[in-house]
């Protein structure tokens, strides 16, 4: 992961790398073996070709803990909590979520010799919550006398030392140097250690989705980014890591994963990557101004009203905005900033009604292409609104509805079949939104028309939709709301081939 981000930078040399431990890796997989170039440093590719839907590696992490500036959570199961009322660890007093919490002493919870550590200090998390972000570093930093292999893993990431420290977080590293060093008996820790901790957390670390909680893997850090990925991953309840290829995959290919929301524009994207990952993406999606025709953050031109405002320079963050059609151009900062208001104000219609995200969709495309990613984030509202809000129950649905819906869907789809090529989970939950609304329009068609020859093929249209959907989502955690879809998916098709 911080290999290939920090050689794009081109501002460090490689450190040295284990030869043995590479070929061990090659050896212990079938699917990828280690390379290395001057562009990327050390990157997994294809060992031979590889079908969509292949599990290419699954691991356990070497770390789990909060993430940064999460709000207050049980630091054993990181269930959310109040800090006035909570439990307290009996020894330590650092927060609980009850006095028997289960994983408490698991591997990826509480363990005891953090607790050592933890209660070796009279400052705890009391009415703010900014010690937290102590935590995981603190449970990183123990590896280092605990686990010589485990620790030889994290300490060959890397850092991004050197732009980290141009920025905030470099200066909120302050406050786990001074917890470290005047509240704990790791005295002997110099600041750059903690500083280095921190970067490995910071470029390397896998958010779990559902929690305030960031976990380093042992290999997965291993992968490419692209804004294209032909990987997918899933991390489960019990923080045991699967990736999968989403696409057919050739012999040589590299593995590629996505560090940031694929579903954002390049601008925004390229901000968040050079932010937290502090590199300047340049993969063939960023490259091109069109996000390969789908004009994901196009916007319309005033000035000749046929043409679209696209950055002149895609790859040059300051770049000026000019129409596709005509001689018409804006400065960088104006885009930016009226596009981040229609997000912030998409942004407020979470818990907004059909008709409220209809109204907003209505009066923004006006404005911007029909693919663009703030009207791409409404969609997926309104793919999950129809058919599940009080106002618009699936049965009680117009036939007009039942076709905004489909529409709608089939909208995303088409996105998603160039940006996220392959069995996406955004894809395989889309697919499951789409059979209902299919297969009622067809029921009803078949009640007018006694067209049994139709109503078989939209049996048939029904149970593919279901079953793409239930193979794309049959890898997701059965407590996730992705594993929930799919099982709903699988218990509909198995309705369906009855």
């Amino acid at each position: 992961m911080g290999r290939r981000q920090r050689k794009r930078r081109g501002n460090h040399a490689s450190p040295p790398v284990n030869e043995a431990t590479i070929e061990d890796d090659e050896e212990s997989s079938q699917f990828y073996q280690i390379e290395m170039s001057d562009v990327m440093g050390r990157y997994l590719v294809a060992k031979s070709d590889i079908p969509a839907g292949t599990v290419i590696l699954e691991e356990n992490p070497l770390v789990v803990g909060p993430s940064q500036g999460t709000s207050p959570i049980c630091i054993a199961c990181y269930e959310p909590i109040q800090l006035s009322t909570c439990a307290r660890c009996k020894s330590c007093s650092w927060p609980l979520c009850r006095n028997n919490c289960q994983a408490i002493g698991n591997n990826y919870g509480h363990l005891q010799q953090e607790c050592e550590i933890l209660k070796y200090s009279e400052v705890i998390p009391s009415s703010e919550n900014s010690l937290y972000n102590v935590l995981t570093p603190l449970r990183v930093l123990l590896l280092k006398n605990q686990n010589e292999t485990e620790w030889s893993i994290i300490s060959s990431m890397e850092a991004h030392q050197k732009f980290r420290q141009t920025t905030e977080m470099w200066k909120s590293d302050e406050i786990i140097i001074n917890y470290v060093k005047n509240n704990t008996k790791l005295t002997q820790l110099t600041e750059d250690a903690v500083h280095s901790v921190c970067g490995y957390i910071q470029v390397n670390g896998f958010g779990v989705e559902g929690k305030d909680v960031t976990a380093i893997f042992p290999s997965a850090f291993l992968l490419s980014h692209d804004c294209t990925p032909n990987t997918t991953h899933v991390i489960d309840s019990k923080f045991h890591l699967t990736i999968r290829t989403t696409i057919p995959i050739k012999k040589g290919d590299p593995l590629t994963i996505s560090y940031c929301n694929t579903l954002h524009g390049s601008m925004w994207r390229r901000e968040q990557l050079l932010g937290s990952k502090f590199f300047d993406c340049t993969c063939k999606r960023c490259s091109d101004k069109t996000e390969f025709n789908t004009f994901m953050s196009a916007i319309k031109c005033e000035n000749c009203q046929n043409g679209y405002l696209l950055p002149a320079n895609p790859l040059y963050n300051c770049s000026d905005w000019k129409c596709d059609k005509c001689c018409n151009q804006k400065q960088k900062e104006i885009i930016y900033n009226f596009i981040n208001r229609l997000f912030e104000e998409a942004e407020q219609l979470t818990n907004g009604t059909v008709s409220d995200n209809e109204k907003f969709l209505l009066t923004q495309q006006k404005y911007l292409h029909p693919n663009h990613f703030v009207l791409l984030s409404i969609k997926l509202k309104l793919s999950q609104l129809y058919g599940k809000s009080h106002d618009c129950i699936i049965h009680n649905m117009t036939e007009d509805q039942l076709k905004r819906k489909i529409n709608i869907c089939k909208d995303i789809i088409k996105i998603l079949d160039v940006i996220e090529p392959g069995l996406s989970r955004i894809r395989g939950i889309t697919l499951y939104e789409i059979h209902a609304p299919t297969f009622i329009l067809g029921m009803n068609h078949f009640k007018k028309s006694n067209d049994k020859r139709k109503f078989k093929q939209v049996i048939k249209e029904v149970k593919c939709l279901l079953h793409e959907s239930t193979t794309i989502l049959n890898i997701e955690d059965p407590t996730s709301k992705e594993g929930q879809v799919g099982k709903a998916a699988a218990d509909a098709l198995k309705q369906m081939e009855s």
